[in-house]
């Protein structure tokens, strides 16, 4: 089963970004348009 979630956030900052998460049976992936603005790393 296809999984998708999808999350807008950022316009009251002017930073308007949209995010896409969709597990694909056992994988996730994560991707989208955004303005960064910081950089990191996230474990899951």
């Amino acid at each position: 089963m296809q999984k998708r979630y999808t999350v807008s956030q950022g316009t009251a900052l002017g930073r308007h970004g949209r995010i896409q998460v969709e597990q694909i049976g056992e994988r996730i992936w994560v991707g989208g348009e955004v303005q960064k603005c910081i950089t990191g790393q996230v474990s899951f």
